[in-house]
């Protein structure tokens, strides 16, 4: 199923929104857990896996759902997810009020 925008769900509440052919064939394995409106995003990739993990969480959650978002490793790869993740939040709060 290459390049298809797709999630998994592993079991109640927890999802796969990952990317299976990221950058040069690397697989991108970020999770959701979807818990009553404080929902996590686990390890959601880098920048270049943004645009595909982002639609495949949308699909399931409006991202203002996310309270948390947890990286499992520490890399300057996070801090451009970070920034863009915050620009859509902030802009989706604005429309909303």
């Amino acid at each position: 199923m290459k390049n298809e925008l797709r999630s998994i769900e592993l079991t109640e509440g927890l999802y796969w929104v990952g990317e299976d052919e990221g950058v040069d064939g690397l697989h991108c394995n970020s999770y959701l857990i979807i818990d009553d409106r404080e929902d996590a995003l686990i390890d959601p990739g880098s920048v270049l896996d943004f645009e595909k993990v982002f639609s495949n969480v949308t699909k399931l959650i409006p991202l203002e759902n996310i309270k948390y978002v947890i990286f499992n490793y520490g890399s300057e790869i996070g801090n451009e997810v970070i920034k863009n993740l915050s620009y859509i939040l902030i802009n989706k709060k604005e429309e909303n009020h």
